[in-house]
Formats: structure tokens, C-alpha cells, sequence
């Protein structure tokens, strides 16, 4: 036999009836209030709102000493991004003509998460994904204040019944907000760096630091070819606060067994950190001639004859070194500050006498 259906208890049909006249009261109200706020002249202050608010969060990236470059280091997989984060140093300023939208996505806030791929590292957040999350807050906004503005349909209908309504009837605000958050950020793509921060006073620093970049590469371009100059195979001797190397020159390039990066970008890097902080460059020119000497083990072989020159970088320039001064620097202990026997087979030279610089 079927089972007959119970009927429905009349007072639960009248709630349900008075439940769905609360539903479509507040579904009017909030369309009533959407379509009186959001006009043309709404969303054109909105739109010089969400840019102002991501100016705001570009300038106080830029002005500040927490961040970072990002060192990737690829495997197998394209998609791994594991990797470290290095401190952000004036080798990273970029060109002033460079578009906005690059600089930011190589500019990195120190934030990570983890891939949960085994090997795959961390990924990293940079200042656009930080843009990015700080303007996609529409959504909790809207539902905040209309639970708020809506207040006496949640004893009602519930909050959770609510907030669903809310979110139907404001589809369009999200979308058109979005499509606005993204356009802004999109358009840093038609804006270079010197044109963004020329508006902002409080960026005249970085600014500032981009432009001596380029000053500091072609002082560094300027000492390489000095260096060039000297004949023959060399080795040039770097030490800085920043770099500590040596790199073997001659006719063909830079030539560097420590490393397997590029090695002329590692050497122009290392002279322009030199320049940068304060440091001093040693170049040791190999000549033909040769003397008889002994090695390590006190076996005889023969030796070539050296030119010494010196070469002293600060603040962003760099200057050739005396005579006196050179022989000091080679020849006096760094632990007790006294003098040592010099190399033999050495000349101490100064470096605008033989090449009239």
C-alpha cells in the first residue's frame, strides 16, 4: 500500500509564506539602494579611488628597506620556483624607463607560502600580488556593511540567507569592481618607472637611486676599459664590503673558475659594487719575462715578472692609487697592521703613468 502524504502543518506554511515575503522585501530594498548608489559618477570615483589606494600601496613598498629580489632556480619542471630571497641592493634599482608593471613583478615583499610540491620550493609574494590581495576586498566589504544597513532582516531570514542575497543582487558591483581593480593595475604597463614616481614626492629617493644605478654602470664601464688598457693577461683582485673575488682577463674576456653564472656580468657586478660601497682593486699584469723561483713544494720552476696596479672605488667613483700607497696595501699584514716581505718579481706601478688617463 502507498503511503499517504502528510499535509502540511498550517503554521509552518504560514511561516514559510511570511519567510519568502521577508526574502523578496529585502531583495527590493537592496536593489533599491543599488541601483540609487551605483551611477556613472559612483564609478568614476571609484576608479580614482582603487588607483589612489594602489598608488598608495606601491609608494609605501618603494619607500621602505623590506625588500627583495627573487633568485629562481629552475629544475625539470617550468613550473618550479624554488629558490631564495636576496635583500634588495642598488644592482636591483631599475631603469627609470622601464614600465611600472615589470619593476613590480620582480619586486618582492618577503611574504612566502609554500607549494606543497615536493622539491618545488616556496612561492613568493612581489608588490603586485600584495596589490593584488590589499584591493580584492570587495566582497567582505559589501557583505560587512549590508549585514549592517540590513540589520533587521537577520532575525528574520538568518544570517547566512542574507548574506546570500546581498551577494546575488551585487553580482554586477563585484564584477564591474574587479574589472576596474584590474584595469588599474593593467595600465602600470603604459607607465614607466621615472613618470610613476615624478607624482610622488615621497618616491623622489627611489628615483633618485635609479638614476645613480646608471651612473654607476657607466663608471664601471669606464674602469673596465681602463683596465682593458693593460696589456696581456691580468688578474684583477676584488675586495669590497659587498664582493670578495678574482677574475683572470685577457685579450678573449673574463675568464673565473668559482662560478659557473656569467662571468662578465659577475666581474662588471663586482667593479660596480666596488665602486658603490668602498673597496680596492688590484690588477696584476703578467709580462713575457720570466724569473726562476720556487713553489709551494720548493720545487724550482720559472715565474713571470708582474705590473702591479691599485685602484681605490668609493661613493661611486673610483681613483688609481700611488705608487706608496700600492706597496703598503700588498705588503702590510691585515691581522697586526705590520709590514711583510714583498712578492718577488713585482713592479709597483701607477696606473696614469703608463697609460696617460
Amino acid at each position: 500500500m502507498s503511503k499517504k502524504h502528510k499535509k502540511q502543518n498550517p503554521v509552518d506554511l504560514i511561516k514559510q509564506q511570511e519567510l519568502e515575503q521577508y526574502e523578496k522585501e529585502a531583495e527590493i530594498e537592496i536593489n533599491k539602494t543599488i541601483d540609487v548608489l551605483y551611477t556613472d559618477e559612483y564609478w568614476n570615483n571609484k576608479k580614482i579611488e582603487i588607483r589612489n589606494k594602489m598608488n598608495t600601496i606601491i609608494c609605501d613598498w618603494l619607500i621602505t628597506d623590506n625588500l627583495y629580489t627573487h633568485e629562481f632556480s629552475y629544475n625539470t619542471f617550468e613550473y618550479d620556483k624554488s629558490g631564495e630571497l636576496h635583500d634588495f641592493t642598488i644592482l636591483d634599482y631599475p631603469d627609470p624607463k622601464d614600465n611600472m608593471y615589470e619593476v613590480l613583478d620582480n619586486i618582492y615583499t618577503g611574504t612566502k607560502t609554500p607549494t606543497y610540491m615536493s622539491g618545488m620550493g616556496w612561492t613568493y609574494e612581489n608588490i603586485l600580488d600584495n596589490i593584488d590581495d590589499t584591493l580584492d576586498t570587495t566582497d567582505n566589504y559589501i557583505i560587512t556593511e549590508g549585514l549592517k544597513k540590513y540589520a533587521c532582516y537577520i532575525d528574520k531570514l538568518g544570517k547566512d540567507r542574507l548574506t546570500d542575497i546581498i551577494i546575488t543582487a551585487t553580482d554586477k558591483y563585484y564584477n564591474d569592481e574587479f574589472s576596474i581593480m584590474c584595469d588599474c593595475i593593467t595600465s602600470l604597463e603604459n607607465i614607466t618607472v621615472s613618470e610613476f614616481c615624478e607624482k610622488d614626492v615621497k618616491l623622489t629617493e627611489f628615483l633618485h637611486d635609479c638614476y645613480y644605478k646608471i651612473e654607476l654602470e657607466k663608471t664601471t664601464n669606464n674602469l673596465i676599459l681602463d683596465i682593458n688598457k693593460i696589456p696581456g693577461r691580468k688578474k684583477v683582485s676584488i675586495s669590497s664590503l659587498f664582493a670578495n673575488s678574482s677574475f683572470d682577463v685577457d685579450e678573449t674576456g673574463v675568464h673565473c673558475a668559482q662560478t659557473d653564472d656569467d662571468v662578465g656580468d659577475v666581474y662588471k657586478k663586482y667593479l660596480l659594487l666596488t665602486i658603490y660601497s668602498a673597496g680596492g682593486i688590484i690588477i696584476r699584469e703578467f709580462l713575457d719575462e720570466k724569473y726562476e723561483g720556487k713553489n709551494a713544494k720548493g720545487e724550482k720552476m720559472m715565474f713571470p715578472y708582474k705590473n702591479l696596479y691599485g685602484c681605490r672605488g668609493f661613493d661611486g667613483t673610483y681613483s688609481w692609487i700611488s705608487v706608496d700607497e700600492l706597496f703598503s696595501v700588498c705588503n702590510t699584514s691585515c691581522e697586526t697592521n705590520e709590514l711583510i716581505p714583498p712578492e718577488i718579481g713585482v713592479n709597483y706601478c701607477y696606473y696614469p703613468d703608463k697609460f696617460n688617463k
